[in-house]
């Protein structure tokens, strides 16, 4: 635990709008609010930062050689001392999302640029500098270069992670809420070379086929089929689907299914929803990198997620990681992932 974690992916600028309510085409709807910070992978990297600003941490990737690019720059030495970026590639222009907040509904909606992003693949990451205990490879489902086919792993992002495990790093990997019908094929490609594995439903069900969210409800028999699926896709130590009301978990190793239910939390506290799922995930690789299990790794994330929430932009108001378990006794009475 002493090289800590790299994030392989999109930094990526979010400027945000409120709005009074998400327009219909062709009408119109008033800003109320702008702002614009660090997104992408970055919201997983401050996440991070946030919960242990003495940890290392690592980005590595393409960011633009633009006001975008300069901004991140800045964001990142200015907020997250711990975070390099030595291992970065500069060249073209930075992603870029733009974030509609609906007031009324409190949902949100993204158009999003690619930009240089889009070239990040095995081959322009700078291996003979990279390494650490954990790999997070972020956004599988995205369009970049490693959604590609490769004629050896199937592709490019599972050369990604098979070249990261061989430098003996853990590998992680995360989605993007795009299904498609290439979307089963490349998640397994990935899956069979990655040791966690946390993803929403959406990505669940895009990522194995299977389908349990139903207007009753969550179907858990067949919740316990997707976890199942993703194993045997080759996810060697952690598969993890973070949901709004449960979060659902299984140990590879042990065989051990486990629920939490999320945090009961006032419309009074949430002030937006950009990065909770980000902010979810550091809280359990931040678990996974001390060594911690799973149970363990689940609540956290729960906390971390639930922290994001009181802030716009997902990063800010995240703990410490050591206050994350009085979060879960305000507003949850220690609640704890068990068994089902």
């Amino acid at each position: 635990m002493q090289n800590g974690i790299v994030v392989a992916g999109p930094l990526i600028v979010d400027q945000h709008y409120a709005v009074e309510r998400y327009p219909k085409e062709g009408t119109l709807s008033l800003i109320t609010a702008t702002s614009r910070d660090m997104g992408g992978a970055g919201n997983v990297v401050g996440s991070l930062s946030r919960l242990d600003g003495t940890m290392p941490l690592h980005v590595t990737g393409f960011l633009g050689n633009d006001a975008n690019g300069r901004f991140l720059k800045d964001t990142v030495r200015t907020r997250f001392p711990n975070v390099s970026l030595d291992w970065l590639v500069e060249e073209g222009e930075n992603s870029f999302t733009v974030i509609i907040d609906s007031l009324d509904s409190r949902e949100r909606t993204f158009l999003s640029l690619k930009g240089s992003a889009e070239r990040m693949a095995d081959a322009t990451l700078p291996w003979d500098r990279i390494g650490g205990d954990i790999f997070l490879l972020e956004y599988l489902l995205m369009g970049l270069a490693m959604d590609g086919r490769d004629p050896e792993y199937g592709t490019d992002a599972a050369r990604i992670l098979h070249h990261a495990r061989q430098k003996g790093m853990r590998t992680a990997v995360d989605l993007v809420s795009h299904p498609g019908p290439e979307a089963a094929r490349i998640c397994r490609d990935a899956f069979a070379y990655a040791d966690i594995c946390a993803i929403n439903e959406i990505e669940a069900e895009a990522a194995t086929g299977i389908s349990f969210v139903h207007e009753g409800g969550v179907d858990e028999s067949a919740v316990k089929k997707v976890l199942g699926a993703m194993r045997n896709m080759g996810v060697a130590q952690w598969v993890v689907i973070h949901m709004p009301l449960y979060c659902y978990g299984l140990d590879v190793q042990s065989g051990r299914f486990l629920k939490m239910p999320t945090l009961d939390l006032p419309q009074s506290f949430i002030k937006g929803k950009t990065g909770a799922g980000d902010a979810f995930l550091a809280g359990l690789l931040y678990t996974a990198w001390q060594g911690k299990p799973l149970d363990e790794g689940i609540a956290m994330g729960v906390a971390a997620s639930s922290s994001s929430l009181a802030g716009v932009n997902g990063t800010d108001t995240v703990l410490p990681y050591t206050k994350l378990p009085g979060l879960l006794s305000r507003f949850g009475g220690q609640p704890k992932a068990t068994s089902f």
